[in-house]
């Protein structure tokens, strides 16, 4: 739940998460100082319902109605840590008024949408199908949407039908206040007509029709009163912001801090080209004019930042921080980019390993950018300090903290409802000057990197402005993105030990600490095993299923498989990618029980070592897994998958690798007795149901070498040449 809150000086009204009840604040509107008390008010309006393989298209529907600003619940982003999912879902339905349906031919037959469906009914909420597919309904969804506003999305582009979409459920929430309104007036002392009900329209009987919405009219108006008011939202804010002449018009808006170190400071003196005059002072910065674009600041270890006074506009309630930023350099300490008292303001950062005890407890955070407001934090997909220009920025708008690192939302971002908490802090650039933590060696910790085009927003930039942000600013990565979507790329550089690295087929790698190897981050995709079919001529059978580029490749033999990474390792080295000391493998069966993250195991080959640690499973130690924990037999109720799911559909362990668990079966270098005859395949698949040995981490499968199954897939690492044969995993990249 949230409170409604209410400012006495200025009569603003806004919310905040109701763990702020009776505490003091500043109003965000006019800076008087408040007490945080008011109404208790669900902390979101729209409930999206939808099946896994419809994701893309919830996530565009929760990000259009999130910027109207319409507050929604969407899984599995708004599941709390420590909830199970199905006390979620019910909590979440319990405290909306609209549900939205992405409707589907895989939604009409989930199991999963038609119990949100049912509980939706029955606790009167207002159901919106939003159709992408012409799929007849089945007997359960007939009975249930047979009188629900329908937005037909099936034809493109998407962009038109969110806009309808948005209207629509906008109305229906303005309706459903003002009878709430209307129902705690007095009762006239005539009768009067019972209210019509808000679902009036009905579900097309042919749903292979198209037919149109019977709001148009509506809609048209209400999109173009919202044009008007944005026109005179957009006239009547501040003008004249100034900005180098590359930023664009619509990106000036709101800006309040702009560093761009195109010119060397005098007398340690830092301009601010927002035109706010918030210059700031430098202390041990290096400038250097080969910076990302023109010229840079050069941050050393330890005494080395810039500081920003601190003023009112300086604590803004809502804001985007952005910059480029360049470093090869990470350890347990955290290296601020820029700081305002993370604890009670902000922080973006690259994340160290130190949490409040000065000891190394948190290593998922090192090496990663992160986000920090009001102690809410989180962190990039990859490790950002590969010596490589990354633009980083993070956004807050009063219901969602969002990541971006070169352009591309990072997970799923944190939804919490609130403000930034003022402070009286200056702004750190490259350092922490405000609350710096002596067990963690914060004190004279410094970025030590560069920095260019460091920008603050009084404002939470949308998605695409900050993909325009990025690209205006000119895509000079030098590699290519760490976060990026799986393409093939050319890389740039050659692999270096230790460092995530992108490879000419766009796989990435990254460190697995315990080993010295570098691990494909996800299983090998049929866009990569493809590449080398067509490369060789190689046979390749295909499964009876269809499968899409970023699959993992199935029916391939181990034979195969050390095939595919005896070919990349040549092609690499041929292209002075690689050098002879370095080659692709199969991971080790020790390597993967590190990867997957199991203790020491004892036995002395993965026969022996298979099953001996219990009741640990690569998504934690409860049974049966939780919806969501992977791509696994239909049985188990765990996602929509028929067959293979595209790589990094479910999330990634803590060293950043996907599928660890399901999807398919992974071949190791080992021969399962130590000696000779069947392969080891770890990790489960899509085709195995409820066994618990099965799906367990230290479960050892095996099969001959040359067979092909259409749930056997692989994973490959970078290691040191001849290093796969002994089953230890002492292999290195170097």
């Amino acid at each position: 739940m949230a409170i409604l809150v209410t400012c006495e000086a200025c009569k603003q009204t806004f919310r905040v998460r109701d763990e702020y009840l009776d505490k003091k604040a500043w109003c965000p509107a006019c800076r008087a100082p408040i007490t945080l008390t008011g109404e208790r008010v669900p902390n979101h309006e729209v409930f999206i319902s939808y099946s896994n393989k419809d994701k893309h298209v919830a996530d565009a529907i929760c990000a259009k109605l999130e910027a109207l600003p319409l507050r929604c619940w969407i899984a599995p982003r708004d599941v709390a840590a420590g909830h199970s999912w199905g006390s979620s879902i019910i909590e979440a339905i319990e405290e909306a008024k609209v549900m939205v349906l992405v409707y589907s031919g895989n939604s009409n037959l989930s199991p999963q949408v038609i119990r949100e469906v049912e509980r939706a009914v029955s606790k009167g909420l207002v159901l919106v199908p939003f159709r992408i597919e012409a799929t007849m309904m089945s007997k359960d969804m007939e009975y249930f949407l047979s009188s629900s506003h329908w937005i037909d999305a099936l034809t493109p582009p998407l962009e038109q039908h969110l806009v309808e979409l948005g209207e629509l459920v906008r109305t229906v929430l303005f309706r459903k206040e003002k009878e709430a309104a209307a129902a705690q007036k007095p009762t006239p002392a005539k009768p009067t007509e019972p209210a019509k009900p808000v679902t009036t329209a009905t579900a097309p009987a042919n749903p292979a029709s198209q037919p149109k919405s019977r709001y148009k009219l509506w809609i048209a108006a209400a999109v173009a009163l919202v044009a008007i008011v944005g026109m005179a939202g957009w006239w009547f804010r501040t003008k004249g912001v100034a900005s180098r002449d590359t930023l664009p018009p619509n990106l000036r808006d709101g800006l309040i801090l702009y560093y761009d170190f195109d010119s060397e400071p005098v007398a340690g003196k830092v301009v601010d080209k927002s035109g706010h005059g918030n210059n700031g002072t430098s202390v041990n910065v290096q400038f250097v004019k080969d910076g990302h674009q023109g010229g840079a600041a050069s941050f050393g270890l330890t005494q080395s930042y810039i500081t920003v006074k601190n003023k009112d506009e300086l604590n803004p309630p809502h804001l985007t921080l952005a910059a480029w930023i360049k470093t090869s350099y990470f350890d347990n300490v955290w290296r601020r980019i820029i700081d305002k008292q993370s604890n009670h303001g902000f922080a973006l950062s690259i994340g160290g390993a130190y949490t409040g005890e000065g000891k190394e407890t948190s290593p998922k955070w090192k090496g990663r950018a992160t986000s920090e407001i009001n102690r809410n934090i989180f962190a990039s997909d990859a490790v950002m300090t590969d010596g490589r220009w990354h633009h980083v920025v993070t956004t807050f708008n009063g219901l969602r903290q969002n990541l971006y690192v070169d352009g591309i939302v990072q997970q799923e971002g944190l939804v919490w409802n609130g403000f930034v908490e003022a402070n009286e802090h200056d702004i750190t650039i490259g350092g922490n000057r405000s609350n710096p933590y002596p067990l963690l060696d914060e004190v004279d910790a410094s970025f030590n990197g560069e920095m260019d085009d460091v920008m603050m927003f009084n404002r939470a930039l949308s998605a695409d402005e900050v993909q325009t942000l990025f690209k205006s600013q000119g895509v000079n990565l030098n590699a290519t993105s760490l976060a990026s979507t799986p393409a093939a790329v050319a890389p740039v550089s050659a692999p270096q030990p230790g460092q995530p690295w992108i490879n000419s087929l766009g796989m990435k790698f990254v460190p697995v600490p315990g080993t010295t190897v570098l691990f494909s981050i996800w299983d090998t995709r049929v866009q990569d095993y493809q590449a080398f079919v067509t490369a060789t001529g190689r046979a390749w059978p295909k499964p009876d299923f269809e499968q899409g580029p970023t699959h993992p490749a199935v029916m391939v033999s181990w034979d195969d498989a050390k095939a595919f990474c005896a070919w990349l390792t040549q092609k690499e080295r041929q292209a002075g990618t690689l050098n002879a000391s370095q080659e692709y493998r199969l991971p080790t069966d020790l390597e993967w029980s590190t990867a997957v993250g199991l203790e020491k195991e004892t036995g002395n080959t993965p026969k022996e070592r298979s099953g001996k640690i219990k009741d640990v499973y690569p998504w934690g130690t409860e049974w049966p897994p939780p919806h969501g924990a992977g791509n696994y037999e239909s049985k188990l109720n765990v996602d929509d998958f028929a067959n293979t799911s595209p790589v990094g559909s479910f999330a990634a362990n803590r060293f950043g690798l996907y599928d660890t668990g399901g999807n398919v079966w992974q071949w190791c270098e080992d021969f399962h007795n130590g000696q000779s005859g069947n392969r080891v395949l770890r990790g489960g698949s899509w085709l195995h149901v409820s066994s618990v040995f099965l799906l367990s981490s230290s479960c050892r499968f095996a099969y001959d070498s040359n067979v092909r199954v259409a749930n056997l897939g692989f994973r490959c690492v970078l290691a040191k040449a001849g290093t796969g044969a002994a089953n230890p995993a002492t292999s290195s990249n170097q």
